[in-house]
């Protein structure tokens, strides 16, 4: 038996290395593109102004696998693609989970939390999202964006070094000690009739999001020597096709429109260092789909954080992603208002590329993963 029960682990940690290797070739191959296209705008475009790339928000939304799949749009700050310029962008972010809402039937622990309408919740696990996103300005007014998304859920390898994290900074760990480190289980479940469930690893293509953009005023190409302290205002139409698979649990089996009001600043006339950006929306989502006798028809969205520029290569950064319930659930992990802090680096390589680091938590506990790790490579050409 402890001979089947070790053989068992090492296929499910076999399984989660493959996830994760196919991931990082997607990767791969996106990063490469990516760098041909950086090489040619080289050698045929003129230094970007750092601070307009460097104003740039973290592109982080909650990873919550049930929240996910709706694809909430997420900050892009203010500035329009320059006209008749294209602009990749690769994204990578993993989030690890550890949350549950179980009824009194199922533990007594838990008993306090229960639902009165028996609803039952455990999300144990890692979820990788990978994003290729082209960027195109049609003029000095607007630009429009595809961005095609791919996702992993997988059982991970991140809760030992997570549990050593929260420990270091006197955080909480959630239900970490109540599961087997490593594992995957999405489940749900209403009055003992399970709703969803993944528990083998899966992979595939998400749902395709298209955004359009729209400036309040024409914005102009020559960054070089445009007023940093201008503040820009935007707004913003998406549209999600459900191209992903709703079983496997990337995509959400329905489609969604969304439209948002963008305003940023690159530098504020008395303090240059310092940059915001802050945006706001609402999002209409159509019938059917993951857990369709839940959802809501609406949802607002926001956005808001601040940048400290350190010099023309690195700015820090901050800030808050929030929106509202999705579902109509008791449970704090699909039916309450969710918030979530995002810390980072912008990282100018080069003379049009900026590179993002950053990290997230849940600082409105269990409404979105209670760790995020991201890496974002894109282009900004004049």
């Amino acid at each position: 038996m402890a001979y089947q029960a070790s053989a068992a682990r090492y296929r499910q940690k076999l399984r989660s290395f493959t996830l994760v290797l196919s991931v990082v070739k997607l990767s791969a191959v996106s990063l490469s593109a990516l760098m041909c296209t950086y090489a040619y705008s080289e050698a045929n475009t003129a230094q970007t102004n750092p601070q307009y790339a460097l104003s740039t928000p973290l592109p982080s939304a909650n990873r919550n696998p049930l929240v996910l799949v709706h694809s909430i749009p997420q900050p892009t700050g203010a500035y329009l693609a320059p006209a008749q310029t294209g602009q990749w962008g690769l994204a990578l972010e993993m989030a690890s989970l550890s949350s549950q809402n179980l009824t009194a039937a199922e533990s007594a622990d838990y008993a306090a939390t229960s639902s009165p309408l028996g609803e039952s919740i455990l999300l144990d696990g890692e979820t990788i999202r990978g994003e290729l996103s082209y960027r195109f300005g049609i003029n000095q007014h607007s630009d429009i964006t595809i961005n095609l998304p791919y996702i992993a859920h997988t059982s991970g390898f991140a809760d030992s070094g997570i549990e050593k994290w929260h420990d270091w900074f006197g955080l909480p760990n959630s239900n970490r000690g109540l599961r087997p480190r490593d594992a995957l289980l999405y489940s749900y479940s209403i009055n003992g009739e399970e709703q969803l469930r993944i528990d083998r690893d899966q992979q595939g293509t998400g749902d395709i999001q298209l955004d359009y953009r729209y400036s309040l005023k024409p914005q102009t190409d020559d960054k070089t020597t445009a007023d940093n302290s201008a503040i820009h205002h935007l707004l913003q139409v998406s549209l999600k096709l459900a191209t992903g698979d709703r079983k496997r649990l990337t995509g959400s089996g329905s489609n969604s429109l969304a439209i948002s009001l963008k305003i940023a600043q690159a530098s504020v006339p008395s303090i240059r260092q310092l940059s915001w950006h802050a945006n706001s929306g609402a999002m209409w989502l159509d019938n059917g789909g993951v857990l369709a006798d839940l959802k809501k028809q609406w949802l607002i969205f926001g956005s808001a954080g601040i940048g400290w520029q350190l010099n023309n290569q690195y700015a820090l950064r901050l800030q808050f992603n929030g929106h509202s319930a999705i579902y109509n659930s008791d449970t704090k992990e699909l039916g309450k208002t969710s918030g979530q802090i995002v810390i980072g680096l912008n990282a100018k390589t080069g003379k049009q590329t900026l590179v993002q680091l950053y990290f997230t938590e849940d600082i409105i506990v269990r409404t979105s993963p209670d760790i995020g790790i991201g890496l974002s490579i894109r282009q900004f050409t004049d």
